[in-house]
Parts: C-alpha cells; sequence; structure tokens
C-alpha cells in the first residue's frame, strides 16, 4: 500500500514535469518563431527598400540618359521651347523630354519611370564651342591691319584680314609687349555667323510678363519691401508690381527657388540677398542689382538698362535692350552670359555694354549684328583697365580692350580714343590670353550649325 502510495506520488510528479516541459518547449518555440518572423519581414522590408531605391536610381540614369540621347539626336530640331518629346533608349525603356529657354542656355527637363518609381531630373546646355572660339582673336574688318601696341600681349592663334598684324610704337614708346600665335589671313569674312532666336524667344517672354502677365500672379502694390522683416516670396510664385519696387535686406535671406519677380518700372535688388536657383528678374525699364546680392543660375532682363555694381557675386544670365553696366567690382561666376540686344533711332543700331571697376565676368559677353536694314551700327563693348572677362566676347560692332580678356575676342573693329585721335583696330596695354579660358567652356545657344551640345550643369 505503501508502495502504491509512493509510485503514484512519483506518477504525478513525472506528469507536472512533463507539463512544464511542454509549456517551456511551446514558449521557446512561439519566441523562435516571432523572432524568425521578425528577421524574415525584416528581410523582406529591407529588400524591399533596396529594389525602391535601385528603381528610384534606375530612373534617374534613365533620365540622364534620355537627356544625352535627345542631345545626341541630329534627326529632331532643337526649339526655345518644346511640349512632352518621348524617347525611346536602348534598353526599350520610354523618357519624356520638355525644353525652355533660359537666357543663353536651354533648360531641359527629363522624366522617367522604372516599375513603380519615377524621377525627374533637369540639365542646363548649352553648344560646344567651335574652331572660331579656339583663337584668341577673330577681327572681322579685312580692310585694315590690326596694330598693337605699348605692353599689350596675345597669347594664342589670331585670325585677321588680308592686311595682317602689325607691332607699332605709340607716342614715342615702343612696343613692349608679346604676341605668341599662328597669325592666319582670312580675306572673306572671318567672324562667325550667330543665330540670336533663342535670345529673342527669351526677351519675347520676359516682355510678355511685363504687358501681359499671366492670370494666377500675385499683384502688390508695395514699393518697398525690407525681406529682413518679411518675406512674401513663395517656390514658384510669379510676383507682379506695377511702377517701381526696391528690395532690401540688412541680413541673409534667400528667395525660393523658381520665383518670378515683374515690375513694369525700375526694379532695385539691394542687399544681402540671396537668389534661388533659376530665379529670374524681370524689369519694364532699368534692373540694378547693388552691394551683396548673390546666386547661382539667375536671370537679370531690363527693357533698358541693367546695372551690377559692388559686391554682387553670382552666376547668371544678364539680358537687356539699351546698356549694361557691370562695375565697381561686380562678380559674375561661370557660366554667365552677358546679352545686349541693342536698339535703332534714325536708322542707327545703338547699344553699350560696359565691364569696369576690377569687375569680373566669367562667361560669354554678346552683343549681336543688327537687323540687315541697319546702315550704320554704333554699339560698343568697353572692358575697362581693371576688368577681366574670363570665356569669351563676340561682338558685331567696335570693341574697346583697355583690360584682360582670358579666352577669346571676336569682334568686328577694336576701338580706342585717345584725345583727340581715335584708333580703329589698334590694341594699346590690353592682354588676350586664350590658354586661360575656363575649364570645358561651352558656348550660349545659337553659334554652332552642326548642333553639337554639352550639358553645363545638373
Amino acid at each position: 500500500m505503501v508502495d502504491a502510495m509512493r509510485y503514484q506520488r512519483k506518477w504525478k510528479d513525472h506528469q507536472r514535469e512533463d507539463g512544464s516541459a511542454l509549456i517551456a518547449v511551446l514558449v521557446v518555440t512561439m519566441i523562435l518563431f516571432v523572432l524568425i518572423t521578425s528577421i524574415m519581414m525584416g528581410f523582406l522590408i529591407q529588400s524591399r527598400l533596396i529594389e525602391r531605391d535601385h528603381d528610384r536610381i534606375q530612373a534617374r540614369y534613365s533620365a540622364e540618359a534620355g537627356i544625352y540621347q535627345f542631345l545626341a539626336d541630329t534627326t529632331h530640331s532643337i526649339s526655345p521651347l518644346m511640349d512632352s518629346l518621348k524617347i525611346t533608349l536602348k534598353d526599350s525603356s520610354h523618357v519624356h523630354i520638355w525644353t525652355k529657354t533660359f537666357g543663353g542656355y536651354l533648360r531641359v527637363t527629363s522624366m522617367a519611370r522604372d516599375h513603380h518609381q519615377s524621377a525627374t531630373v533637369e540639365a542646363l546646355v548649352g553648344e560646344d564651342t567651335i574652331p572660331a572660339f579656339n583663337k584668341a582673336i577673330v577681327l572681322g574688318d579685312i580692310q585694315s591691319a590690326l596694330t598693337v601696341a605699348g605692353t599689350s600681349i596675345i597669347d594664342g592663334d589670331i585670325l585677321v584680314g588680308f592686311r595682317g598684324i602689325k607691332k607699332s610704337e605709340f607716342k614715342g614708346e615702343p612696343f613692349k609687349g608679346e604676341v605668341n600665335g599662328e597669325i592666319k589671313i582670312d580675306s572673306t569674312h572671318p567672324l562667325p555667323s550667330f543665330n540670336n532666336r533663342f535670345f529673342k524667344y527669351e526677351i519675347s517672354c520676359d516682355n510678355s510678363f511685363i504687358t501681359n502677365p499671366p492670370n494666377d500672379v500675385l499683384v502688390t502694390d508695395e514699393n518697398q519691401l525690407d525681406l529682413t522683416i518679411h518675406m512674401p516670396f513663395k517656390t514658384r510664385q510669379i510676383w507682379y508690381h506695377k511702377g517701381d519696387l526696391t528690395l532690401t535686406s540688412n541680413s541673409p535671406v534667400r528667395l525660393p527657388e523658381s520665383l518670378i519677380i515683374v515690375t513694369t518700372g525700375n526694379l532695385v535688388i539691394r542687399g544681402d540677398i540671396q537668389c534661388g536657383i533659376y530665379d529670374r528678374c524681370i524689369s519694364g525699364k532699368n534692373l540694378v542689382l547693388v552691394d551683396s546680392v548673390s546666386g547661382e543660375h539667375a536671370l537679370l532682363y531690363a527693357r533698358d538698362s541693367l546695372v551690377v555694381e559692388n559686391d554682387v557675386h553670382l552666376s547668371g544670365q544678364l539680358i537687356a535692350i539699351k546698356r549694361i553696366r557691370i562695375r565697381n567690382g561686380a562678380y559674375l561666376a561661370y557660366p554667365s552670359v552677358v546679352y545686349l540686344n541693342g536698339y535703332t533711332r534714325q536708322n542707327m543700331h545703338k547699344g553699350t555694354i560696359i565691364v569696369a571697376g576690377s569687375s569680373r565676368v566669367n562667361g560669354t559677353v554678346i552683343l549681336p549684328k543688327a537687323d540687315s536694314l541697319i546702315t550704320r551700327d554704333s554699339t560698343k563693348i568697353t572692358i575697362g583697365k581693371d576688368a577681366i572677362v574670363r570665356g569669351a566676347v563676340y561682338n558685331s560692332g567696335k570693341t574697346e580692350l583697355d583690360g584682360k580678356v582670358y579666352g577669346s575676342v571676336l569682334t568686328f573693329q577694336f576701338y580706342m580714343y585717345r584725345s583727340p585721335t581715335t584708333y580703329i583696330n589698334w590694341l594699346l596695354n590690353a592682354t588676350i590670353d586664350r590658354r586661360k579660358r575656363p575649364d570645358q567652356y561651352v558656348l550660349p545657344m545659337g553659334f554652332n550649325q552642326k548642333k553639337r551640345y554639352r550639358v553645363l550643369a545638373w
């Protein structure tokens, strides 16, 4: 009896141990199941994230490839404004392309999709250089010789008319400079042609903002705005003002990207104001940037005159009709373009660009040929004594060069005045050094007739 009771008690203890072991096994199994499930879910989520990132990157690569394929295809004509163009890549994927002029360059937008991910990229595009811009000087006036005097230094090839080039003393002072490069003779018309249709389209669009603004513009009556106190602008907004407008700031402020500011009168931007990328400032009269204004890829348009001075530091597209002044130490970073359309009065084409007072222009300065019906041309580009243009000067009129050009000068004539005498095609104490042009220099649209383009910036 005692043994039976002892056996029964051991059997119950054994059952309790088995139950406890079973519970432990179940708990461990559940923990392992949750752990393995979590790991598998982690792997699945990570795999999906990697796949999404891969698709996004692949979509961006496709969008960039679409731009390169679009630019390389010479079968279509690139226009200042192009609606969606569908391009098929080598892997049979599709890309949609839009173009819109931005000053002297083309702003190209590309959108591609890979599975459920899409990517949109933008590129600023110019033209590949042509042989004429690989020379230090191209002189369009073939009727007179090019005369160098004083301490003038020319490094690079020179293309002139049949009268060639002369080294001369000036008012008793012998020539002490240098001419290094091959001198080539062209008895036809060596100045390359320039098609300004992109600039004409840009000017037409900017004038349209002034005279016929879109319906979605924000109209303001304020004549002065201190952006330190209040920043009224928003991204992609069009801000319209009738009359004169002055924007100021005593402390650093940044304007939103793709902002368009339009005034029918004068527009003055003064102080520590940083323009957003692809901002446009459009003036119906005169546009002035002064003091510490800065920015990247800004567009400035004035129906009359445009002035950039003092501590302004930006890369921009400067376009005006009558006059452009860059002075008092202003700095235009590459790839800036300075373009003067010129105007006609009494059958004479007029207009002046002046770069003076230790100012720097990194890019291209352009003063194009007037309408063929104009018989007299009094347009002029002046590079002052302490000023530097690093890139190229293209001028269908006269170029007065007292400073330095690190790149190329393509001009119809050189001009110099020393009272009481005017000298045509003389260079006195000037410097033109083709070797110091910016690396990977790209031309604005309108020079390359072979449809060869290059991406400036993404």
